[in-house]
């Protein structure tokens, strides 16, 4: 969520307010999670003058910010080394699986239909909000196999 609003000199000045996953987009889910970004931040709904659902937007505006910038740069940086080879992907791959594999043994994950499905990193599209959250999501999920990438990027003295 971004906020746009204009300061007491009358310029422009846009906030990124944070990441927010909805299940679904009804008027409804949307206006709940809506109101308690407002409440959380203590904005006032009574202030609104317009609102917009353009994913570019969100993403061209979350760009214009030093650290927002600075941190989808580095996140590509990030998925760009680790996916630039297969023996990488199969570093991540491979480590996933026994990682899963230690979890079920453990108690620590369910399993069944659909679940522990053998994932990679996402690469974010330069306009879809959604496949920024993605890629989050993704290095999220695995974080650990990443590191174990970078530490045998190290390792091995690639660029």
């Amino acid at each position: 969520m971004v906020s746009r609003h204009a300061n007491s000199l009358g310029l422009v000045k846009e906030r990124f307010v944070g990441i927010v996953h909805v299940k679904d987009t009804t008027s409804l889910t949307l206006k709940e999670v809506i109101d308690s970004v407002f409440i959380d931040n203590n904005l006032s709904i009574s202030q609104v003058r317009g609102q917009g659902y353009d994913g570019t937007m969100v993403v061209a505006v979350a760009k214009n910010h030093d650290g927002d910038d600075d941190f989808f740069e580095q996140l590509a940086l990030v998925v760009n080394v680790v996916c630039v080879s297969c023996k990488r992907k199969d570093i991540i791959r491979d480590s996933y699986k026994e990682r899963v594999q230690k979890e079920i043994g453990n108690g620590e994950i369910e399993t069944g239909r659909g679940l522990n499905q053998e994932t990679s990193l996402v690469r974010a599209g330069e306009t879809r909000w959604s496949s920024h959250y993605k890629t989050i999501i993704s290095l999220k999920n695995l974080f650990s196999e990443v590191i174990k990438v970078l530490k045998y990027v190290e390792e091995e003295g690639s660029s």
